[in-house]
């Protein structure tokens, strides 16, 4: 019965060799094909993937706060260079923010900075969540963390609920935090480079404030 192929004694022609060596160089190029799709697959699909932290949002609910460095101001009042700071209250649900500059992150800045943001949003929000630092959490806990005082009669006296950050844990609050950053990122060299074209080597604090509101 004739085939396709030629039978096992058939001699091989000249043609033959060319179209084994096609195959073979058929086979060579899907091998490297394969070699080559199966780095790819290691290198990037074989990682698995980071965990993404799903926050559920309320409106009103929630207020995250946080302080950032900025850098140096001249103080017109104390006519001397200052450190100075940033506050940022923001609200997790519409992402709206309440910042405002200070010298210190103490609690009056603090404190201030919760009263000036709700009358910026025109109410209270039902929860601030603060990080634990020492003005807002006296003794950081999992389950029952110690509120620094002023700070409990400050939520008394608003009706809202303080929710700090599990210990160690600051991506409860990664909207203020991502706030910050474009404060300090972005905002922060633009003012920088309008005050040094007025002059000012040294960003003046009072234009600050006025930037900022």
């Amino acid at each position: 019965m004739s085939g396709r192929f030629p039978a096992a004694n058939t001699p091989v022609t000249a043609l033959d060799q060319q179209i084994l060596a096609l195959i073979d160089s058929f086979q060579y190029q899907i091998d490297s094909s394969l070699n080559q799709s199966n780095r790819f697959v290691q290198k990037y699909l074989t990682s698995p993937p980071k965990p993404v932290m799903v926050r559920s949002t309320v409106p009103g609910r929630d207020m995250e706060v946080d302080f950032g460095y900025l850098g140096i101001t001249y103080d017109c009042q104390t006519r001397r260079n200052r450190k100075t700071h940033i506050f940022s209250g923001r609200l997790r649900h519409s992402r709206l923010a309440h910042r405002e500059a200070t010298f210190n992150q103490k609690e009056e800045a603090f404190f201030l900075g919760h009263i000036h943001a709700y009358e910026y949003f025109g109410g209270v929000a039902e929860k601030s969540i603060p990080d634990n630092a020492k003005v807002a959490v006296i003794q950081a806990s999992y389950e029952d963390p110690i509120i620094n005082r002023v700070y409990h009669e400050l939520a008394e006296h608003y009706g809202f609920l303080i929710s700090p950050c599990p210990p160690y844990d600051p991506r409860k609050k990664g909207g203020v935090e991502n706030d910050i950053k474009y404060v300090k990122k972005n905002f922060w060299p633009l003012f920088v480079e309008k005050q040094r074209a007025l002059g000012r080597e040294v960003p003046h604090y009072e234009d600050l404030v006025r930037e900022l509101t």
